[in-house]
Order: C-alpha cells, then sequence, then structure tokens
C-alpha cells in the first residue's frame, strides 16, 4: 500500500465519521453472542400469550454454537463462559416453546457439558473482565431456575464477590438520578429490583446504550416499553449485524469512534489536508458540541454516563485540532484521593489505560504546566503499576495494548519535557523509572515479535499492530544506539506482514554495554540469539547500573575495590534471562535480586580480605558471631524501622531531597534496596565488636528486608538457616585456606592431608557438599527469592527447593573454581583442582578436563531437580503457581550464565597486593 492509498483510506474513514454524524447512527462494534443471546429472549405479550420479538437473534444463537457445545471466547476464557451462559439461558427459555419438544435438546446437553468441564479449570481470581463477578452468579441462577446446576471449585468465591460488590449496592441507586454503571448489566439485577421503577433512566430509550441491559429492562418490566423495543429493532437493523439477528454490545457509538479514531490519525502524522479540512471542521463543532453541552464530561454516546477515557479523548481530540479547552473538568471529576484517575467514579479499581489517556490529554492542553501535580501522580502510578506487574487492563486484556499505551505516552512527555512544555518533574521519575521502562518495553515488544515459533500460533493481527506502533514511538529515544537499526528493520518486517494480510484487516480477531554484549555473544547459550536480543537486554540493565553503583559504598560499611568489573555484569544477568527466556517476571524481584547479588560479592570480598586475616581463634569466634546473629534474629532484634525507606532511585545521593519531597509520587521498589550506611568498624574496636558491626547490618538488610514481609514465617527461618550456613560456610573455606597454604611449596596438594576439624571431611565430596557449595551464595540466595514470593506451600516443593539450592551451588563452585585456577593459586585459595582426587597427581589441564565433567553432572542434576520442582509448583502452588515456577526458571537461568562466565572470564576481584 503506498502513501497515496494510505491517505485515501484514511479520508475516508473521516467521511465515513461525518456521515455517521449527520444519520446519528454511527456503531462499528462487532456481533456480541451475549447481547445478542440477551435479545434472543425478549418475548412480546400478544393477548393472553407472548411472541419472541427477535426471531432472527435466537437462529444466530443456534447457528454459532461451536462443535465443542460452547459459543466464541473472543480474547479470554472468561468471554466464552459468559456468552455460552447466556446462550444456554435462551435455548432453555425457548425448549419449551419448540417445535418437535426435543429439538433443542442436544445443544442444550452439548452446551451444558461444555460450561460444566470450562467451569473446572475456572480462575476466579485472575478474572478482569468487567462485571464477570456479578453476571456470572446472576447466570447461574438463572439458570438454576431452568433446573441445570453447575458446580466447581471457584463457584463460592465467585458468589461471594459478587456479594460483596452488591452489599453496597441499594435499589434507591437506580430509581433515583445518580450515575452508576450497573445501567449497563441489568440483567444481573433481575429479581433484584422493581424493573418498572428505572423507566426514567432510559437514554434514546436504551439503558446506558447497552442492548442486553435493554432487553433485561423489557424482558422484567411488567409494563411494555414501546420505545425499549424501538431502540432494540434499531441495533438489529443499523447496528453490524445488519438484520441478521446479531447485535454489538454498545450501540450507538459516536463519540467514542470520532475522538479515538481522529486523535489517533493527527498522533500518526496525518495533516488536516490528508484528511479533509471540511470534514475536521464538521468533527471538531461536533465533538465540541457535545463538550460544551456536558461540561467536559463525556461517554461513548451523548447523555451516556461519562468516563476518563473518553473525556480524556475528546479533550485531546479538540486540542489537536486547534479547538483549545482545559481539562479543569476531567481533573476535579475523575481524580482519586491518590492522585491517579479512575475510569468512572466510584471505581474499586483504576487501570493503566485510563491514566494513560488522562496524562496524554494533559500534554495537549494549552497550559500543561498548570496541571503538573496531576502529571506527577499519574506518572508515578504507572510506573509503580510496571514495577509491580500490574498491567493487565479490564477494557483490553492484551498486555501489548497496555505497553504501546505506555510507550507512546512516556515517549510524548519526555517530547514534552524537552520542549518545556512541563516541569518539575521529580529525578526518580524522568531519570530513573521511566528510561528503564521504555527499554524493558521494547525489550519485551521485540521478543514477542522475534519469537518466529509464535507465527504460527499467534496471527492477531490487532496485536501485532500495537506491537509495531510501540515500537515506532520507543524507535524515536536517543538511547538506542546501535539497537535502532534493529528495531526499524523490525517495524518494517512487520508491517510487511500486515500489508500482506491487508485483505483479511475487515475481519475482527479478537554501561560498559559492548563488552558484556560481546562476553554474552560468546557463551554458547546465546549462540544462536539474534544480537538485537542481547544488546537490548544488556541496554536495559545498564539503566540499573547507576542505582546499584550509588548502593555499594552502604555495603559493610566501606567502598568496593577499586577494579569491581561484576558490578556491571549484576543487572545484565539477572534481566538477560528474564527477557531471553520470556518470563518477565515483575522489576521489583529483579531489583531486589540485583541488590542481593551486590550485597553477596560484597561479602566474597570481605571474607576473602578482612576475615581471611584473622587468626584461627579469631576465625572460630567469627564463626560464633554469625550464629549469634542469625539465632537471635527476630522482629524486636531487627525491627523494621532500622532499615533505610529509600526506594530505588533514591539511591543517588544528589537526588535524596528531591526524593523525599516526592515520596508520594514514587514508590519504593524495596524498602531495603539501598540500606543506610552500615557502621564503619574502627580498627581499635575488639574483632568480635567490628565483625558484628560489619556483618550485623548484612544480616538485618537479609533477615528484616521488607521486600519478603509476605513470606509465611516457615519460609524466613528456612531463609536464617541458609543464611547461616552460608557465613559459615565462607568462614569454614578459610580455615580450609590457611592450613592448605602451607602445603603449596609442592607442585600438587592432597588437602585431605591438612585439613582443619571444623568438619571431620575426608574427601573432596565431602569438602564440596558440606563447605565448599555452601559457602556460595546460590542456596540461601534461591531461599530468598522465594521468599519474595511469599515462599512456597507444599511440604514436598520446599523440600525440592532445598535441595535444588544445594545443586546450584555444587554447580556455581565447580565452575567458578574452573575459571579461577590461576587467580585462587596466586591468592592461595583452595580450589577443586588441588585435591588429588581431581588432578589425580597429573598436569593441571587434565585436572580442569575432570572438574569440568564434574560440573556438567551438578548442571545436570540442577536442571532435572529444577524441572522436578516446576512440576510440584505447578500442580500444588495456587493462582501464583505460574510465576513461582518462573522464579525457579529464573534463578537457573542467571546461575547457568554466570557458570559459563566464569569459564570464559573470571569477574572475582584481584586482592590488593595479592602475591
Amino acid at each position: 500500500m503506498n502513501p497515496q492509498e494510505i491517505e485515501q483510506r484514511a479520508r475516508r474513514l473521516c467521511q465515513h465519521l461525518v456521515d455517521g454524524i449527520a444519520q446519528s447512527n454511527l456503531g462499528s462494534t462487532t456481533p456480541a453472542i451475549y447481547d445478542t443471546a440477551w435479545l434472543s429472549m425478549v418475548a412480546k405479550p400478544d393477548g393472553e400469550s407472548a411472541v419472541w420479538l427477535f426471531p432472527d437473534s435466537f437462529q444466530y444463537l443456534l447457528n454459532q454454537q461451536l462443535p465443542s457445545g460452547g459459543w466464541e471466547a473472543y480474547a479470554t476464557k472468561e468471554d466464552g463462559i459468559l456468552n455460552s451462559l447466556a446462550a444456554l439461558l435462551a435455548l432453555k427459555r425457548h425448549q419449551a416453546s419448540s417445535s418437535p419438544s426435543d429439538l433443542l435438546l442436544e445443544p442444550i446437553q452439548r452446551a451444558t457439558m461444555f460450561l460444566r468441564n470450562s467451569l473446572q479449570t475456572l480462575d476466579v481470581d485472575d478474572c478482569l473482565n468487567v462485571g464477570f463477578e456479578i453476571l456470572v452468579p446472576a447466570l447461574l441462577e438463572l439458570l438454576g431456575e431452568e433446573d441445570i446446576h453447575l458446580s466447581f471449585p471457584g463457584r463460592e468465591t465467585l458468589v461471594v464477590l459478587g456479594r460483596e460488590k452488591m452489599e453496597l449496592f441499594s435499589p434507591d441507586l437506580l430509581y433515583g438520578s445518580a450515575e452508576t454503571t450497573l445501567f449497563h448489566s441489568l440483567e444481573a439485577l433481575t429479581g433484584k429490583i422493581d424493573f418498572s421503577q428505572i423507566q426514567h433512566r432510559k437514554t434514546f430509550g436504551s439503558m446506558m446504550g447497552s442492548p442486553a441491559s435493554t432487553a433485561a429492562y423489557l424482558i422484567n418490566n411488567p409494563e411494555w416499553d414501546d420505545e425499549a423495543e424501538s431502540y432494540l429493532r434499531t441495533v438489529i437493523l443499523e447496528g453490524t449485524g445488519k438484520g441478521t439477528g446479531a447485535c454489538p454490545s454498545a450501540f450507538p457509538t459516536p463519540i467514542f469512534e470520532i475522538s479515538w479514531i481522529i486523535s489517533l490519525l493527527l498522533q500518526g502524522g496525518f495533516s488536516g489536508e490528508s484528511l479533509g479540512q471540511q470534514n475536521l471542521g464538521i468533527i471538531g463543532s461536533y465533538l465540541e458540541q457535545q463538550y460544551l453541552a456536558h461540561h467536559g464530561l463525556i461517554g461513548f454516546a451523548p447523555s451516556i454516563q461519562a468516563d476518563a477515557d473518553d473525556s480524556a479523548k475528546v479533550l485531546l481530540t479538540l486540542n489537536l485540532l486547534g479547538h483549545k479547552h482545559s481539562a479543569k473538568s476531567l481533573t476535579e471529576h475523575f481524580r482519586s484521593d491518590d492522585g491517579h484517575f479512575y475510569t468512572y467514579t466510584g471505581e474499586r479499581n483504576s487501570s493503566v489505560s485510563a491514566n494513560c489517556n488522562v496524562l496524554r490529554a494533559l500534554l495537549e492542553t494549552p497550559d500543561p504546566k498548570s496541571y503538573m501535580a496531576d502529571v506527577v501522580s499519574i506518572l508515578g502510578y504507572l510506573c509503580e503499576s510496571w514495577w509491580n506487574d500490574c498491567i493487565k487492563d479490564k477494557w483490553n486484556i492484551s498486555p501489548q495494548y497496555s505497553m504501546m499505551l505506555l510507550a507512546e505516552t512516556l515517549v510524548r512527555l519526555l517530547e514534552a519535557w524537552d520542549q518545556c512544555l512541563i516541569d518539575q518533574l521529580p529525578d526518580s521519575l524522568l531519570q530513573d523509572r521511566v528510561p528503564i521502562l521504555l527499554i524493558q518495553i521494547l525489550n519485551r515488544t521485540m521478543t514477542y515479535l522475534g519469537n518466529n515459533s509464535e507465527r504460527g500460533l499467534d496471527q492477531h493481527r490487532e496485536v501485532i499492530s500495537y506491537a509495531v506502533l510501540t515500537l515506532k514511538a520507543v524507535s524515536t529515544l536517543p538511547w538506542l544506539g546501535d539497537l535502532k537499526e534493529s528495531v526499524l528493520s523490525c517495524i518494517e518486517e512487520w508491517q510487511s506482514f500486515l500489508r500482506e494480510r491487508r485483505t483479511s484487516w475487515e475481519k475482527p480477531q479478537y554501561l560498559e554495554t559492548a563488552k558484556i554484549v560481546h562476553i554474552f555473544s560468546k557463551l554458547q547459550c546465546f549462540q544462536s540469539a539474534p544480537d538485537w536480543e542481547i544488546g537490548a537486554a544488556v541496554l536495559e540493565g545498564s539503566f540499573f547500573l547507576p542505582q546499584l553503583r550509588a548502593s555499594q559504598a552502604s555495603l559493610l560499611g566501606g567502598e568496593l575495590s577499586a577494579k569491581n568489573e561484576y558490578i556491571s555484569f549484576i543487572p545484565c544477568t539477572w534481566v538477560v534471562v528474564n527477557t531471553m527466556q520470556k518470563l518477565f517476571l515483575d522489576t521489583h524481584v529483579l531489583w531486589d535480586m540485583m541488590v542481593l547479588s551486590l550485597r553477596n560479592f560484597r561479602v566474597d570480598e570481605y571474607m576473602e580480605t578482612t576475615i581471611a586475616r584473622l587468626s584461627e581463634p579469631e576465625l572460630r569466634e567469627a564463626i560464633a558471631v554469625v550464629r549469634t546473629l542469625c539465632q537471635l534474629w527476630n522482629a524486636e532484634e531487627y525491627p523494621s524501622d532500622a532499615l533505610s525507606t529509600q526506594t530505588f532511585s533514591d539511591t543517588n545521593a544528589s537526588n535524596v531531597a528531591e526524593s523525599e519531597a516526592s515520596s508520594s509520587s514514587s514508590a519504593p521498589i524495596s524498602r531495603s534496596s539501598s540500606d543506610k550506611t552500615a557502621p564503619t568498624a574502627s580498627p581499635s574496636l575488639p574483632i568480635v565488636t567490628r565483625i558484628h558491626l560489619s556483618l550485623s547490618h548484612y544480616v538485618q538488610s537479609i533477615l528484616n528486608n521488607p521486600s519478603i514481609d509476605k513470606a509465611s514465617q516457615q519460609s524466613r527461618i528456612a531463609l536464617r538457616t541458609a543464611l547461616q550456613t552460608f557465613l559459615i560456610s565462607h568462614i569454614d573455606q578459610t580455615l580450609y585456606n590457611k592450613h592448605c597454604s602451607a602445603k603449596r611449596q609442592a607442585s600438587v596438594l592432597d588437602c585431605t592431608q591438612a585439613q582443619p576439624q571444623v568438619h571431620a571431611s575426608s574427601s573432596f565430596a565431602d569438602w564440596l557438599h558440606k563447605i565448599a557449595g555452601p559457602s556460595v551464595s546460590a542456596s540461601f540466595s534461591f531461599t530468598f527469592l522465594t521468599c519474595l514470593k511469599g515462599g512456597f506451600r507444599s511440604p514436598t516443593a520446599r523440600y525440592m527447593a532445598t535441595d535444588f539450592g544445594e545443586r546450584v551451588g555444587l554447580m556455581s563452585r565447580l565452575y567458578n573454581d574452573l575459571g579461577s585456577v590461576a587467580r585462587d593459586r596466586a591468592e592461595e585459595n583452595l580450589n577443586c583442582v588441588d585435591f588429588a582426587e581431581v588432578h589425580n597427581y597429573q598436569a593441571t589441564e587434565a585436572a580442569k578436563t575432570r572438574l569440568k565433567e564434574m560440573a556438567q553432572y551438578e548442571r545436570d542434576a540442577a536442571r532435572w531437580v529444577g524441572l522436578r520442582l516446576i512440576g510440584e509448583l505447578q500442580a500444588d502452588e495456587g493462582k501464583d503457581k505460574a510465576r513461582k515456577a518462573d522464579t525457579v526458571r529464573l534463578f537457573l537461568g542467571v546461575a547457568e550464565l554466570y557458570a559459563d562466565i566464569y569459564v570464559l572470564r573470571d569477574l572475582s576481584n584481584r586482592l590488593d597486593g595479592g602475591k
């Protein structure tokens, strides 16, 4: 399609909107099974009997029943359930008048069987469909009256949810003049209200422009309403069903369609000339008339209850067309007490899409700076929603839709900032959170489009279009560097994909980054990965690096060593596995694990410097200190207010004052993400006191970390045990190093000849399993990760998790030693190859070959245990089981990545003055 053809199609679309304004019948929403089912149940009194008012609707329903027995699920399983419940109710109500009497028996049986099976696996807690918690219980109750009883595990939970929502409801709310979205779902109130008392609430003959709700009103009203009948007949004839009996879920929708389409075209670069100035004039006048008539509070059609999305879109469109209006009504009416915005007043949960639309509208007002408090509040809400992995939207279930809105809105925000249209944005949002969010969106969108296996499975043109628009927005960012070429290439590739399928469009469907990229690209696990994917993941990781660097001085009371190459790798390792394995765990988890990784590297250095210089009696005192710190741990010993409440972005010292001033708009990623600076232990203090001061801060930061508040007490005790084992094993390893150091004058060393009596080790395997493996932070770190997700419920899963962590620790130690033979020899550290059972009195290279075989064995074992653990979690861990299983995949992926990196390159700091 050439530019001229695109322009012609856009102009025709504008003409279609203008024609709709003239005819007052604009509505392009696709036919809906659910609403069609309700229309098919409308019977008009005819003397002593009644006649079905819309027989074509019932026939359409029969024709649309699938071989499975159910009806189409447009986007989610819940759609299919809701459609099938309404359709089955229609079948049952028609059964008595059917001829022959058993004509509908077979479709009823198939529909019932479909619903019995589908409802068994319904995850009630994860349902986002609007009104689901009141519509489904109502339909189940109505089917019960028809002698169809459906039982399923989540039914009671669903009934409770519906009851809680209805407890706030009073019929008087409908009988008066108060606004409520319940008028869009009156079918849920069958038997609960007097329908004869709501006739005055009609709008152009309908109940809030809803065919299903209007049908329910007609069915339950003891007095026939000719105006409502006329509305439904108009929907059947002039809606998208075009006389087939099918009807949409809302009609008409002129304000919605005009404002959303025109704003999209104008933001997409179409000029007034290309769209037709005369048509835009008519459209602008129509929208301004509606805006003024309703005082800036507008719904999807004239006189329909106002919502934030449509009000914002109309305001945006008017300002883009040059009709300048303020956002005073919008901000005052829909703003929540927390500063962000709800779609409808009185709503329980806000949505990402509504807040994006409001922010986008504010940025195009004549004076955006006058709304900076709202801009900052919305921005903080959007960033926090992304960080918490809470971007699912009840109005559009595709996560790519939310990502598109976030990308377009935040890129426009950055443009407005650059143009000085807005000011006073906190650095904590502008410099830290927004760039990370946008790079993560880019990364996930490129991954979605770049996954060739999805092309045969996911051909949803609409979702692909969201992804392309996302990339087009993000492609304008100045930080992409060499990645920009890959982004533009991806855009062109998928635009071609969409153009090739143009004939089916009308059918609806539901840091030192270069060095790190170079190292990652040499790893076998990434050999087949495209360059852009590695580069994008590393770029995302690099945005965490400034905050991670800023936090380093607070660890263990001192600065890190001058050469700390590993800190550049930490964020990239977590991000690259999260992205390339398509796990997309929430950013809070990633950040907490990045901080923990940095702490663990720092503890390694502390052990290899400060602790390593102690005498053997002092080392035994150090072990006693660790036991005391861990065993005395409880909420009273380490009160939560002893920890910092700084946010992720507050770690930048230069921004602390500003961050505190704007704390209400920049919620924390982790209260412990940047601890208060640890006390520096003076050399004049007794050694035990110095160790206690240094390690107590580290222990507190782990065991009293606010991010694990939701973990069970059992899980937190397991964390304490794992932490104690890690620290004591580290000190035990130091004792081994000292005893074996004297033997290093020989070219080979049998370390079992010089072991301290900390453990009764008698072999390499004993040393590896009891000291060396536990001295790697893997086991305790995995326990911490499980606590971030609340811990594991199943005793079997907890047992497997312990075994998994230990296996990963063994694997990590073997690979670590494989890559650090030279450094360990120089620093007189005990290495696996020093054992006779490994070197077998042969050259070092032969020993390394054997060690590599052992490392691969433990890698295979860790993978096997990990798979068993994932299976156990998926079978017995409730609604969060998928994300818990993903934490196992994430941890193993990162551990294997570090294993491969260590073989390729030793990241540990060489000790100053090392031998």
